[in-house]
């Protein structure tokens, strides 16, 4: 059985903690993408380790995790860029 209490996932969670100090609109946003960056990247890595291994469901389940994540992240950023001159959301995160 899974143990899904708060402390253990959090623990075990290498997704930065969301940042407490935020307390305007864009730091929130900024918190949000940083998190979600985060979460693509290593879903992304562990599609990539699934593939070389032969695992063709947990790649396909992935990339599909990495897509609607990546698109989050870009509705997310869109609000970051929009004031930033249009620069990727890895320049603004």
């Amino acid at each position: 059985m899974g143990e899904g209490i708060v402390e253990l996932v959090t623990s075990n969670s290498s997704v930065p903690d969301y940042d407490l100090s935020a307390v305007v609109g864009e730091q929130h946003i900024r918190a949000v993408a940083k998190g979600l960056l985060s979460f693509s990247r290593q879903a992304r890595a562990g599609g990539q380790l699934a593939d070389k291994l032969g695992d063709k469901a947990t790649t396909d389940l992935l990339t599909k995790i990495v897509c609607q994540t990546d698109k989050d992240l870009w509705f997310v950023g869109a609000h970051l860029i929009s004031n930033r001159g249009g620069r990727s959301i890895l320049d603004v995160v």
